[in-house]
């Protein structure tokens, strides 16, 4: 069955535009995801750190017909193939792909939590997410996502940076 999933991109080491660029890359060579849209890119302090670069940032719309498990596992050979090195949580990161929301499902694994458990702490996130699904409904919090969006949107800004770049 196809599903509606946002997936957020962050890098902050590097050239981050350029991983960025070969992420969305390797998601549209999947079979069973198609890009529907992407958020603007969004220049983001760093979040429980000092001492690291600015991340790049951006949201993806996508469908696809992976189970939430299966997607998971796509996305870290993606991270992998592009060169990511597993460091500490928090650590700088050459890519990062997360799932914030999956259509219709809440998960808590070991491996995955949706949706994903800073998705309401995220500017970008939410930012992102509320430019291109303004109207998903995200049962856990009983909520669209553009009122996330703008319940949250005046705390987050007093902690997190986000300037808008261009792709």
């Amino acid at each position: 069955m196809l599903k509606k999933v946002l997936l957020s991109l962050g890098s902050n080491l590097g050239d981050r535009s350029l991983y960025i660029k070969k992420a969305m890359d390797e998601l549209a060579t999947l079979s069973e995801l198609k890009i529907l849209s992407r958020s603007s890119v969004m220049e983001t302090s760093p979040i429980g750190v000092t001492g690291q670069q600015n991340y790049l940032n951006a949201v993806l719309f996508v469908e696809t017909t992976m189970e939430p498990l299966r997607l998971l596992k796509e996305l870290k050979a993606i991270e992998q193939r592009l060169g990511r090195k597993f460091r500490v949580r928090w650590a700088e990161r050459e890519i990062d792909i997360d799932i914030l929301i999956y259509e219709g499902v809440t998960l808590k694994v070991p491996e995955l939590c949706l949706p994903h458990k800073e998705f309401t702490n995220r500017l970008f996130a939410l930012k992102g997410a509320a430019e291109l699904w303004p109207e998903g409904v995200i049962g856990e919090y009983n909520s669209t996502v553009k009122s996330l969006y703008l319940s949250r949107k005046e705390e987050l800004c007093k902690d997190q940076i986000v300037l808008d770049t261009k792709w």
